[in-house]
């Protein structure tokens, strides 16, 4: 967030694959996926970024199929099924400084519904997040944490909700400048007693490189999941542009 200036912004687009993930609501557990994924970003002022993202089309081959809880298509029977992503918009800010090498904000998100139930992928709910951010850097190292509170729709429920910890760690290693080495781990953890159904904790450690050419930006990563929604690995491949609208 240090480095971002007014007018900066990014486009990128991507594609995933997460093996054994389980999908609580639908009883089915498999390999998911996700093509076409979009994400674009643009600093409305220095040290404030605005974010929105597609999941894309989600692919579900189907490995197990449990006891489900919602109405399915017809057509999750022959062992797969496909979903639209949801959509996410998101505003991070880091107005406060702390000397040249510190920086502390705050971030607000909103999930929005872009999928069906009865296709056995999303959940059909609405989910609003708000915390703290706050940032560090040397030369070499930038680490940015997040903590906050999640409000999460419940599926089955109308009219009802779970509050969750939301949290996040990213650490940012300049290899070279053209190479950066990523680190991360992410998710939400839910302390209700009895948590609603499909509202269950996530969890992914993961780690990556970018490589920069010009204006275009390289990605790749392996994560693992720890959390009972995600899944066991990880692997996303993602192309974006980078520049600035003066």
């Amino acid at each position: 967030m240090a480095d971002v200036r007014q007018g900066d912004f990014l486009l990128g687009t991507g594609v995933s694959l997460g093996t054994e993930q389980t999908f609580p609501l639908s009883g089915f557990q498999g390999d998911l996926l996700s093509v076409g994924t979009i994400a674009a970003g643009y600093a409305i002022a220095d040290r404030a970024v605005l974010q929105a993202g597609w999941a894309g089309i989600r692919l579900l081959r189907i490995g197990k199929a449990g006891p489900t809880a919602v109405q399915l298509d017809d057509g999750t029977a022959d062992g797969r099924t496909w979903d639209a992503g949801d959509v996410s918009i998101a505003l991070t800010w880091t107005p406060l400084t702390l000397g040249d090498d510190m920086a502390l904000g705050g971030w607000v998100a909103v999930e929005l519904p872009n999928s069906e139930q009865s296709k056995g992928i999303g959940t059909n709910t609405t989910n609003a997040l708000i915390g703290a951010v706050l940032s560090g850097r040397t030369d070499r190292l930038t680490l940015t944490g997040r903590l906050g509170l999640g409000i999460l729709e419940s599926p089955l429920r109308p009219f009802s909700q779970d509050d969750v910890v939301a949290y996040g760690l990213d650490a940012l290693i300049r290899a070279t400048n053209d190479l950066r080495l990523v680190a991360s781990i992410a998710g939400r953890t839910n302390p209700r007693r009895s948590v609603s159904l499909g509202l269950e904790d996530t969890g992914v450690i993961r780690g990556g490189a970018e490589f920069r050419v010009d204006r275009w930006r390289l990605d790749a990563g392996v994560g693992h999941g720890f959390a009972q929604r995600s899944p066991r690995w990880q692997v996303d491949l993602g192309l974006s542009w980078i520049g600035r609208w003066d």
